[in-house]
């Protein structure tokens, strides 16, 4: 048995099959998913031993303030009015700690497993995009009429189109990195000027699937923090030209498909008449903005009448719309959901308390991305940060296990030779 726990030629071919199942289950199938994750942890419990797993723990204030925000979770049963929801909202909020304790000891952890990582999740994101454009293809007359009447394009693999969409921003700003990045890690498996020109590729194929069957979330979540990551480069590495003419590029492709792309051209002119039917005081059901507007009003409003511990996590859905029917009759009974918004959801939920905890994680991650030059993890930052003010992203068992892989596959990835593992890019005029 010691043999067979120390072979770590079986414990590496099977970390990755584990890690592939985890993406196939992210992306079509939350039953596999939820398998996924367990077998992650249980090869990290089978693999090490529990105090090398808890020494490398205590040292991770990242895993405690997890730990905190669960622990607001678990102690939502005292104020929740119905434990059976309670019970239902803990068990799909279990990744929360699932996670962490997979990843924390991860011997396959490096940078340049990390690429390979990245890379292969950005193939999974890319085949099922194709597959997705195909089909809006098909019937492109269609779609585009579903799109006027703010009906999303469905993903071939059944994945929410909100979360496919932030999937794929992040997936573009991967292999944006990955295109400017300088790393010697790359030499491993693939020629440095191979790896870029696939990835010069998949970025431009990522552009085109945002600017067709992305939602507009999506869209607007990569041009945001494209943009920011362009300048904290440009900031960093004095790529003053390269920086701001890249910038410029990417903005007048937006521009011109806005213009130009038909689907695109629906999808502005649904938010022009959404926002002034909101601005008018007409009947604001079924458009997507207005609707947001007054949920969000209610969650505040909500919040205020419970502000310490907020109402409980799992009665977000059910108090909000009894708030609804008494406080904003206007809305019909279906366009009556959860806040579309992370960061209201939580308030709501868990009043200052879980609210300021989930500040201080992502604040946290930031720090510490900054400090270490990760920009991969300050993408996914910035597209979930993006992406959280117009969805409950971590309501749902993909979203949690989407922020929280990527999460610390990379916040516990090995220090380089050099001492860092870091992402440094190179002088683009070199």
């Amino acid at each position: 048995m010691k043999s067979f726990i120390q072979n770590q030629k079986f414990k590496l071919i099977s970390w990755w099959i584990i890690v592939i199942a985890f993406f196939i289950g992210l992306t079509s199938s939350n039953a596999l998913l939820s398998v996924s994750i367990g077998v992650l942890l249980a090869h990290t419990l089978f693999f090490n031993k529990l105090n090398d797993i808890w020494l490398r723990l205590k040292k991770n204030m990242l895993f405690w303030f997890i730990f905190l925000l669960f622990f607001v979770y678990l102690a939502g049963m005292f104020i929740s009015s119905d434990i059976n929801s309670w019970l239902k909202d803990i068990i799909k909020k279990l990744p929360w700690l699932i996670i962490p304790l997979a990843l924390v000891k991860n011997e396959n952890n490096s940078n340049s497993s990390n690429l390979l990582l990245l890379s292969i999740f950005n193939t999974f994101i890319i085949i099922i995009g194709i597959l997705s454009f195909i089909n809006y293809f098909i019937d492109y007359h269609y779609y585009n009429q579903r799109i006027f009447e703010a009906k999303p394009i469905p993903v071939i693999s059944g994945l929410n189109h909100i979360y496919y969409s932030m999937m794929l921003a992040f997936s573009a700003l991967v292999s944006f990195t990955m295109i400017v990045g300088r790393q010697a890690e790359y030499q491993r498996w693939i020629s440095v000027k191979t790896f870029k020109w696939i990835n010069t590729v998949y970025f431009l194929v990522f552009l085109i699937f945002l600017h067709t069957i992305s939602a507009r979330t999506g869209l607007v979540a990569f041009y945001l923090s494209f943009l920011v990551l362009s300048m904290i480069i440009m900031l960093k590495h004095y790529n003053i030209v390269f920086s701001l003419l890249l910038i410029i590029i990417i903005v007048m492709i937006g521009f011109l498909s806005v213009k130009y792309i038909p689907i695109l051209n629906n999808r502005y002119e649904k938010t022009l008449e959404d926002i002034t039917v909101y601005k008018e005081k007409g009947d604001i059901n079924y458009y997507s903005f207005s609707t947001r507007m007054e949920y969000w009003k209610a969650c505040l409003e909500m919040f205020t009448e419970n502000p310490v511990l907020g109402v409980g996590n799992p009665d977000v859905q059910p108090e909000l719309n009894q708030y609804l029917v008494k406080n904003y009759p206007i809305l019909d009974q279906k366009n009556r959901l959860n806040p579309h918004n992370q960061y209201l959801h939580m308030l709501c939920g868990t009043g200052l308390i879980g609210f300021m905890i989930f500040i201080i994680i992502l604040v946290f991650m930031f720090i510490n991305a900054k400090k270490r030059n990760d920009y991969f993890i300050l993408s996914l930052l910035f597209v979930c940060s993006v992406c959280f003010f117009v969805e409950s992203i971590l309501e749902r068992q993909a979203g949690i296990a989407f922020f929280l892989f990527f999460s610390f596959v990379m916040f516990f990835e090995k220090k380089s030779e050099g001492g860092s593992a870091s992402h440094e890019f190179s002088n683009v005029q070199q």
